[in-house]
């Protein structure tokens, strides 16, 4: 792959990460949630029995708290953004992809015509040894003309 494939396929990959991450907020959130409450106390103020010895009194409260986004404009405005975003990266992939194919395909035929050019040349090297060959045969068979000559050894 080249380096802009890669780019192009990080860019996707992230795309789709961050999308996800901004849905994830759109489940409930449940978290475990603990208060404590301390106050000071008087025990003679209040009319607490005198066994009562500590000045302070806790209390606490542990629980489930469940946190959903019913109603969330923004959060809303961010899945979308998210969701184009992604889109957008899987159409420049695409669009990548098809380009690097029509390059890749551009030089196959290049080469293609290069190796087609190479054997017609050596064809027509051949030929004319053969031409040349010939005339100096009849030449010197005495049926040929100097200019058959000079004219092969042109080609």
């Amino acid at each position: 792959h080249s380096p802009r494939w890669s780019q192009t396929e990080q860019l996707e990959q992230e795309s789709a990460a961050q999308l996800q991450q901004v849905k994830s907020f759109r489940h409930p959130q449940v978290q475990l949630v603990s208060r404590q409450y301390f106050a000071k106390s008087d025990a003679l103020r209040y009319g607490l029995p005198d066994y009562v010895e500590s000045s302070v009194i806790g209390a606490g409260s542990t629980g489930l708290e469940v946190v959903l986004s019913v109603v969330d404009p923004a959060l809303w405005g961010q899945v979308n953004a998210a969701e184009k975003h992604l889109d957008y990266s899987k159409a420049q992939k695409n669009h990548l992809r098809m380009e690097l194919e029509f390059l890749t395909l551009a030089q196959y035929l290049a080469v293609q015509k290069a190796i087609q050019r190479v054997k017609n040349s050596d064809e027509s090297v051949q030929r004319a040894r053969a031409i040349l060959a010939l005339a100096q045969t009849r030449l010197k068979a005495g049926m040929g003309v100097r200019l058959d000559l000079m004219r092969a050894e042109v080609l």
